[in-house]
């Protein structure tokens, strides 16, 4: 089997443009994990695309394709396509870049281990996800777009198709927020109420309509100057059973979710059950927590997905394992 690998930082999706360190740096974190996972599956051949500006220890089963300043990493990704099996694409949801990379592959007949296109869509647009799994009798954390008035206390305004910490403020000060949305699309933004708690994330797959957990992870969020970053997380530190159901139903509310997905959600201070802990979003994607979940659980993600491209249900036994801190450097990777 031949498997084109796309990260979008270290990949040429910033071809031309200036690389910061730090969001290199990010982007290899998830890009080394998905080819340690690959390394440990046999006949399978990988080719992934490389920022010239970067480089990657190559193994003997591994080609890189070099993106340069004037290249078009779309048109390079549509050649290498037509000469691999099945597509895995890291990106952002944001601009709409992981639904286009999702719409690519289908031009060729190839498979993408992603969720459909429309499914994607959906994700990027976080008020629409939120009210989606509401009306299915999940607890979610309230939402609305942008208004001209603070109406809450305290609020957390982000971009409506952001990912991670990306544009993410705490604003407490309501002539502050007056004066920041003066500068802003309000159809283009969310705003919640500052939630007291823990922040959280799960790790799972999904398929038809049926979710599997793999991980429940605690995230490292720190807020400086109103701004939001993570600085990592503790990746397999809770039981998964308590939010078994939660995935459960999340898997109902939005059947089309398949592949790795990871769910936000807040640890609330007042309620006892994961089941009543509010939803922030849905990131049909892989994660910050997919860089620790092989060495916290024995499970290979990139293995499942397969398996399950090919119609058979994830197969789970290893999973157990102690929990594994991720670090990353400034902003987190998505």
């Amino acid at each position: 089997m031949k498997l084109l690998v796309f990260e979008y930082i270290c990949g040429g999706g910033l071809a031309g443009q200036d690389l910061p360190s730090t969001l290199a740096a990010e982007g290899r974190l998830m890009l080394q994990a998905v080819l340690d996972d690959l390394s440990r599956l046999a006949e399978i051949d990988v080719t992934v695309l490389v920022d010239a500006r970067l480089a990657l220890p190559v193994s003997a089963r591994m080609a890189c394709v070099t993106v340069t300043a004037t290249d078009d990493y779309r048109h390079i990704l549509s050649q290498q396509l037509a000469h691999c099996d099945v597509f895995l694409p890291i990106a952002p949801e944001s601009d709409g870049v992981l639904h286009q990379l999702g719409k690519l592959p289908s031009t060729l007949g190839k498979p993408a281990l992603l969720s459909p296109t429309a499914t994607i869509a959906l994700c990027g647009d976080k008020l629409a996800t939120l009210q989606q799994l509401a009306r299915h009798g999940v607890v979610v954390a309230e939402t609305r777009n942008l208004t001209p008035e603070m109406p809450w206390p305290q609020v957390v305004i982000k971009p409506i198709d952001g990912a991670g910490c990306q544009g993410s403020g705490l604003i407490t000060d309501p002539d502050a927020y007056r004066s920041h949305c003066q500068t802003l699309e309000p159809a283009q933004w969310i705003v919640q109420p500052w939630l007291s708690g823990q922040a959280m994330s799960l790790s799972c797959l999904f398929q038809q309509g049926q979710g599997w957990l793999l991980s429940v992870n605690r995230q490292h969020v720190v807020i400086e100057q109103g701004r939001f970053r993570l600085d990592g997380c503790d990746v397999n530190c809770v039981p998964r059973h308590d939010y078994n159901h939660l995935v459960a139903r999340i898997a109902q509310a939005m059947p089309g979710l398949w592949g790795y997905v990871g769910i936000d959600l807040i640890e609330s201070d007042i309620e006892n059950s994961p089941a009543n802990y509010p939803v922030l979003e849905i990131n049909p994607r892989l994660t910050t927590s997919y860089v620790g979940i092989y060495q916290a659980t024995g499970i290979n993600v990139i293995e499942q997905m397969l398996l399950m491209r090919d119609g058979v249900s994830p197969k789970l036994a290893k999973a157990g394992g102690s929990p594994v801190r991720v670090t990353v450097e400034g902003r987190a990777p998505w």
